[in-house]
């Protein structure tokens, strides 16, 4: 998306893995996906992220021997490869800003472009909740897959007015961990300022545990607060979380440009390629388990800009990995 996500899969023997879209099997694309074989006791990172051209244009039609793959520095060889358009389940959260900061920036201006959002994006296999943040998280839609109940929820917000200060980070902790035990892509896109005056959890650990949970985070960044410091570390913040998870900021400095954000991720969720490759095969190149580590999907094509988590993190356990690409 810009975006992407980690899971841990534990393999069997002979087990074939594949993460289709909507039903579809594998001679339904004119591009067959790569399915290998694996080993016993394997763990398989499965990332899903966009490639976008100089014009930031979706791009499709790459295949496996375009990209590359480094953990921590070391190359990885790829052994899973689904192009665009067959990561179809998918945990989403929808994160809205309602403190007293957002009474004179946009007031309202997100409510119908994301009521057309949700009705665009959730069906029987993609799911999402929504909340409403100031000092503290208030869920006003429940998970679910019925996108009239998310819109309800999300327009009762009109009638609520902006109060109290601004616990950013705590209601992406919160926000992260309710995605961590859902299955498939998972996503979390905020409104908001990017600033916090209000939380427990610090900005260093509102991102890792957007990492831990695998959630690529997409930020609608709006007007800055009202000092340059404040502006600043909004913007790093903002900057860092959207990076490492492998989602994408986007800024919207006048109400009009609500829709253009929210389209530009629903965009970006019909153009999301696979990569799956081993860690922890061999003894000279596991990883350390419980720790954060590096990641760098690049392609080979000139021009292009690959859209994909900067980290990942290694469960103490294998049995933790249930993978959330499965299916």
């Amino acid at each position: 998306m810009r975006n992407c996500l980690f899971c841990f899969a534990a393999l069997a023997v002979g087990l074939t893995v594949g993460v289709l879209a909507h039903g579809q099997t594998s001679s339904d694309s004119a591009v067959p996906p790569i399915r290998q074989s694996l080993p016993l006791n394997v763990q398989m990172n499965l990332v899903a992220f966009t490639v976008h051209d100089k014009h930031g244009k979706n791009v499709n039609g790459l295949e496996a021997t375009d990209f590359q793959v480094q953990e921590d520095g070391k190359p990885r060889r790829i052994l899973i490869f689904d192009t665009p358009g067959r990561v179809g389940q998918m945990s989403i959260g929808i994160l809205i800003d309602r403190s007293k900061s957002r009474r004179d920036v946009f007031p309202n201006a997100e409510i119908e472009p994301l009521v057309k959002f949700v009705g665009l994006i959730v069906d029987e296999d993609r799911a999402a909740f929504a909340a409403a943040f100031n000092d503290r998280m208030m869920v006003v839609a429940n998970y679910s897959t019925h996108s009239s109940k998310l819109e309800g929820g999300i327009r009762s917000l009109e009638s609520v007015e902006p109060i109290g200060g601004t616990a950013l980070y705590d209601a992406i902790k919160q926000a992260t961990g309710i995605l961590f035990s859902q299955r498939g892509y998972r996503l979390l896109v905020i409104v908001g300022q990017g600033d916090d005056n209000d939380s427990r959890t610090n900005a260093r650990d509102a991102i890792r545990e957007a990492i831990k949970a695998g959630v690529a985070v997409y930020f609608v960044e709006l007007e800055p607060g009202a000092s340059y410091e404040e502006d600043r570390r909004a913007e790093d913040f903002v900057a860092k979380i959207t990076q490492n998870t492998g989602g994408e900021m986007l800024r919207v400095r006048n109400a009009t440009g609500m829709e253009t954000a929210f389209s530009s991720i629903e965009e970006d969720l019909s153009h999301l390629y696979l990569i799956g490759y081993l860690i922890g095969y061999s003894p000279s190149q596991s990883l350390k388990a419980g720790q954060f580590h590096k990641l760098e999907i690049r392609t080979k094509k000139k021009g292009l800009r690959v859209t994909a988590p900067t980290e990942f993190y290694a469960p103490a356990s294998a049995q933790r990995g249930n993978s959330p690409m499965s299916q």
